[in-house]
């Protein structure tokens, strides 16, 4: 499998802005974490599914391939994503970076560390997205935003007396 991915990885050049081994080093720092998220040893279709999805958000950022890279297997095994979502996540993370202007690791981490938090109350990722570019919008710039919106669904779901009260009020259990 290795040497098909790595194969798949060069049949790029000429395709792709970067070259089969900047690839091949950024897909080989997060091989093991897509692994766990799909359950199996990636095939070289998935690995590019992945890797397109990589270089586009590094093309689109102006981040480095590793980073993009590190970032979206984050995500992609915080939300357990499968490998033909890789382009929506990667469109997401570039969407909310851009518009708070930070950096995607910086959006990836938020994303990451609020569903570790939430766990299975955890929003979608488009809404957690939504919800940092609303509280930016609202005045919360950059990283202030994502640290709001952590503190408002970690608050909401606590269980306390107040949020519980509110919670039962919106119908909500």
């Amino acid at each position: 499998a290795a040497n098909k991915i790595g194969d798949a990885f060069l049949a790029t050049a000429g395709h792709s802005m970067y070259s089969g081994n900047a690839m091949a080093q950024a897909f080989a720092g997060v091989a093991g974490q897509l692994k766990l998220t799909e359950g199996h040893a990636l095939d070289s279709t998935q690995a590019m599914q992945v890797m397109t999805a990589a270089t586009n958000l590094a093309a689109a950022s102006g981040q480095s391939l590793e980073t993009s890279t590190t970032a979206l297997s984050a995500v992609m095994q915080a939300y357990h994503l499968s490998t033909s979502q890789a382009a929506g996540a990667s469109d997401l993370l570039f969407n909310v970076s851009r518009s708070l202007n930070i950096p995607i690791d910086t959006v990836a981490g938020s994303v990451d560390k609020l569903h570790a938090r939430l766990g299975v109350l955890a929003p979608s990722m488009s809404d957690i997205g939504g919800l940092m570019i609303s509280l930016a919008q609202q005045g919360l710039s950059g990283s202030r935003s994502t640290l709001v919106a952590a503190t408002a669904l970690t608050t909401l779901t606590a269980g306390s007396k107040a949020s519980t009260a509110m919670l039962k009020e919106l119908g909500v259990s």
